[in-house]
């Protein structure tokens, strides 16, 4: 499951984390663009953080991949 969307996160996270429990699933959250500040669902232990990228091809030779420079990540508050 992709997920692009994300909240500040809060103490509130942690009653749901059940919704990350499919068997057989993959969770995948995008970190934001808010520099060290924390999103949900990303922080949850049970989601695979993505941070975001620029990729780069002109149809032949090699191709490229940037990270963002502000690309979300940081310590959680509530999160282990």
């Amino acid at each position: 499951v992709s997920m692009s969307f994300g909240a500040t996160e809060g103490s509130w996270g942690a009653s749901l984390e059940s919704a990350f429990t499919g068997s057989g699933m993959t969770y995948l959250a995008a970190t934001g663009d808010w520099g060290t500040q924390v999103s949900w669902p990303a922080v949850s232990a049970k989601v695979l953080a993505v941070g975001g990228t620029t990729l780069s091809y002109s149809g032949s030779g090699p191709r490229s991949e940037v990270a963002w420079a502000s690309t979300g990540g940081g310590i959680s508050l509530y999160t282990a």
